[in-house]
């Protein structure tokens, strides 16, 4: 049975919506196919006008993004000056992935699958079939892992709150409006919540350290909404499109020769 928080106090804060204040025994299960609830409830780190996901607060003082260390801001200026990020050297269309945190502040609405142990929680994206693992029954990184776009994600509970810290982040290519060193640091704070529009929803916040790129740490934020019955996580096949996409090129660069070939 979909376990349901019924909480007496509710906490209001800066987007619209409310988050329940709950005893500590309240440990809700995320179990289920879930979906972005609104693209207008999201914060995404966002280092560049020019990035495609545009922040949208409901704070209208908040800052639109944090200051860039000179270093990452000479890779970004680079990039921009001098590739098609638009075009054939955006990131996605080459199926290269972001990693943390833009995967958990994706605005498409792709639907994403989490299975919930006591042991361990699992999180399946459609979008570029991703997978992430954030594990309860360990409290400090093992040494031999390695990093990644996605990190290691350790989680615990503060009652009703799940709080995740994502370490052993790669640094992302130079080649990137996205920029991430390896020192980046992820806190992120679920909660359940029975919205009046949505009904049960994740709200995640999320603190974003990387000093290395840019001071101060951002506060992002994501919301959930339970996707429609019937619906299922399915095969992204970023990869298959590409390949397809450079079939078709060579073909029509085989049917040019021909043309331009002596009879």
């Amino acid at each position: 049975m979909r376990r349901v928080l019924l909480c007496s106090l509710w906490l209001a804060i800066a987007l619209p919506i409310s988050v329940p204040v709950c005893s500590a025994t309240d440990r809700p299960d995320f179990s289920g196919i879930w979906q972005v609830a609104d693209p207008a409830l999201i914060v995404a780190l966002t280092l560049s006008d020019a990035d495609p996901q545009k922040r949208q607060v409901a704070d209208p003082n908040a800052p639109l993004r944090p200051v860039l260390m000179p270093a990452a801001k000479q890779r970004i200026d680079y990039f921009l000056a001098n590739f098609d990020y638009r075009g054939v050297d955006d990131q996605g269309h080459q199926c290269v992935l972001n990693g943390m945190p833009w995967l958990m502040t994706a605005q498409i609405p792709y639907p994403i699958e989490i299975l919930q142990t006591d042991k361990r929680m699992v999180m399946f994206f459609e979008l570029h079939d991703r997978k992430r693992n954030i594990y309860f029954d360990i409290s400090k990184q093992p040494a031999e892992v390695f990093p990644s776009s996605e990190g290691f994600s350790i989680g615990r509970w503060e009652g009703s709150t799940l709080v995740i810290e994502t370490s052993a982040l790669k640094a992302s290519s130079e080649f990137s409006l996205r920029q991430r060193s390896d020192k980046a640091h992820i806190i992120e704070r679920w909660n359940r919540v029975q919205d009046p529009k949505f009904g049960e929803t994740i709200v995640i916040d999320m603190t974003i350290a990387d000093p290395e790129t840019f001071s101060p740490p951002f506060k992002a934020r994501q919301v959930y909404k339970r996707a429609p019955a019937n619906t299922w996580v399915g095969e992204y096949s970023c990869a298959d499109a590409l390949w397809e996409e450079n079939i078709a090129k060579r073909k029509i660069e085989i049917e040019r020769r021909k043309v331009s070939a002596p009879k």
